[in-house]
């Protein structure tokens, strides 16, 4: 008689179905375990937002929109903020185990090597043992190493009040103030005074005004491809910066450079001709000149007449403007455009068609 073959299978069926068990075992511990990756993966770091800031400086660069980024961001979750004095024990003992040179700061503190948040600390910020650094204040800002505020700016500017049409610094300063530069100290010195002889002596000054400001403020980024554009000098630690735009007063003979006298030659008989007198001023504002004179000459009158022969004018209304407009460097490199500069030096509008209707004195019609 056969030996019954149903214990063997038996036997062999539970081996399958406890291999089958063990990998179906693995497979859902692996998919839990994965699954528990991706959670914790896609779970905001748990940070704390520490202000390292020095009280003492008042005017110090404001970090809050560098903490008020970092807390807008949905990967990160701020369980601790706080705000410390550097000059506090725990000020201290941040700053040494940082290594942290400048303040105010941001100190980033907790699951700062999480994945999640690893691309927010690019280039501005540097990574340590213990923590992460905001590492680029702009000015003004504290060095803790020589106890010292860096970007205070000192600003002078050196006019002469005998030139009541000259260009204004004031306009820049303003525009520093409101780039962010912190002015410490401004003063105006008229160049008739003792001072402003004093410094326009000191520093070769020839023409005012002028503004003297502390080199460091060549240390704000938001104007550093400035200085290359303008005109200056640097010396002792100061920039002295030459007028941006006539009128100016020459100091090396005491004249005033830049005042432009207008005459608008017109013609009354044109009705539909262009304003000579209103578009040209709005162009002359525009581009920053400025008039110390101007009269209007009609085409009839012997002094018209004069202008039109002398200047082989042959279209009116146009403007012609004196030898002055030459200081407006911008404007005498483009004037081919619109007109021509003579032997004599004056500025003859010449293509009057680009400003509206004129007048072809050869033919004595209007054209548009």
């Amino acid at each position: 008689m056969a030996k019954s073959t149903l214990p063997s299978l038996v036997v062999g069926l539970v081996v399958v179905l406890a291999i089958v068990y063990i990998i179906n075992i693995a497979n859902t511990t692996g998919l839990v375990l994965s699954l528990n990756e991706k959670i914790e993966a896609q779970r905001p770091a748990n940070l704390e937002l520490i202000k390292l800031s020095d009280q003492t400086c008042s005017n110090c660069f404001d970090v809050s929109p560098v903490l008020a980024s970092l807390k807008s961001n949905t990967k990160l979750k701020v369980v601790k903020e706080s705000v410390v004095d550097v000059n506090s024990e725990e000020g201290k003992r941040l700053a040494a185990e940082l290594n942290i040179e400048n303040v105010p700061t941001v100190v980033v503190k907790g699951e700062f090597n999480k994945e999640n948040v690893k691309a927010l600390w690019d280039a501005s910020w540097r990574i340590e043992k213990n923590g992460v650094l905001f590492k680029q204040p702009l000015p003004p800002y504290v060095n803790l190493k020589t106890k010292s505020t860096i970007g205070l700016v000192e600003a002078t500017i050196l006019n002469d009040s005998s030139c009541e049409k000259c260009f204004d610094f004031t306009n820049v300063l303003n525009f520093f103030g409101q780039s962010g530069i912190v002015i410490k100290d401004r003063k105006v010195v008229d160049y008739q005074s003792v001072e402003g002889k004093e410094l326009a002596r000191k520093f070769a000054i020839n023409k005012t005004p002028v503004l003297i400001v502390t080199e460091n403020v060549r240390q704000y980024p938001q104007v550093s491809q400035l200085w290359e554009r303008i005109p200056l000098t640097e010396k002792e630690g100061l920039l002295i910066i030459d007028p941006l735009l006539p009128p100016y007063k020459d100091l090396t003979n005491n004249s005033i450079r830049g005042l432009v006298n207008a005459i608008f030659l017109n013609d009354t008989s044109c009705n539909d001709c262009y304003d000579v007198v209103g578009t040209n001023k709005q162009l002359l504002e525009g581009g920053g000149v400025v008039l110390a004179a101007e009269k209007v000459v009609d085409i009839s009158s012997k002094e018209g007449k004069d202008l039109i022969t002398k200047y082989n004018i042959t279209k009116v209304p146009a403007g012609l403007l004196s030898p002055e407009m030459s200081e407006y460097i911008t404007i005498a490199q483009v004037w081919s455009q619109l007109g021509t500069i003579e032997k004599d030096g004056w500025f003859v509008e010449r293509n009057v068609d680009l400003l509206g209707t004129s007048k072809d004195l050869s033919n004595s019609t209007a054209s548009k």
